[in-house]
């Protein structure tokens, strides 16, 4: 079985999500979706997540889009969930470059393989989550 691996904050399902997802799905078998930890978020964002890692989880996981949905690693590049999961690809959605550039120089010390792929983008310039939705700063 083929496992698909991705990332992401996933603070409101858009149709780039959808499209993402069905793309990540079709690598594969198997995939599993680590959300963002909340504090992650606000980390690497400079802002909460609209909502809670539990709603998150929770919306996801109803849209059928994932076979399994997780929580992210408590701590930024830990890579606790890959290294439990031992994933065969991690998708990267088209705007996760920072998360591409760490996970190139973390793969090497891994006990496993894995490849990972960039997904195309669906429309970025309507779909995407800082457009769909704004900050309220």
């Amino acid at each position: 079985m083929k496992k698909v691996f991705c990332f992401g904050v996933f603070d409101g399902i858009h149709d780039g999500h959808r499209e993402m997802l069905k793309e990540a799905r079709s690598l594969g078998d198997y995939l599993i979706v680590a959300l963002t930890q909340d504090h992650v978020v606000e980390q690497l964002k400079k802002k909460r997540s609209r909502n809670t890692l539990a709603e998150r989880i929770k919306s996801l996981a109803e849209t059928g889009l994932a076979d399994e949905v997780v929580a992210g690693d408590q701590a930024i590049q830990s890579w606790q969930v890959l290294q439990s999961y031992q994933p065969d690809i991690i998708a990267l959605g088209y705007d996760q470059l920072r998360l591409l550039d760490a996970l190139g120089q973390a793969i090497r010390n891994f006990s496993f393989s894995l490849q990972i792929v960039v997904l195309k983008p669906h429309k970025p310039e309507e779909l995407h989550s800082s457009l769909l939705f704004p900050s309220k700063d």
